[in-house]
């Protein structure tokens, strides 16, 4: 088996089964931890993109 690592926490796991794609994260609770990562990450995302959106539309246009 090879040492793979857990993309979430970095600890070290092997790989139950060498058929299917390799697992990313070492546990079941690393994987519900990113998925709520992830949400944060988009909505953050969005947030960032409508404050930008915003300050664009405040710049006066060109001469």
């Amino acid at each position: 088996m090879r040492t793979l690592y857990c993309a979430c926490c970095g600890r070290p796991f092997h790989r139950t089964s060498p058929r299917g794609p390799a697992p990313l994260y070492c546990s079941a609770d690393c994987r519900a931890q990113m998925q709520v990562r992830r949400r944060v990450w988009s909505a953050a995302d969005r947030l960032v993109d409508r404050k930008a959106d915003r300050r664009v539309r405040a710049l006066p246009a060109p001469a």
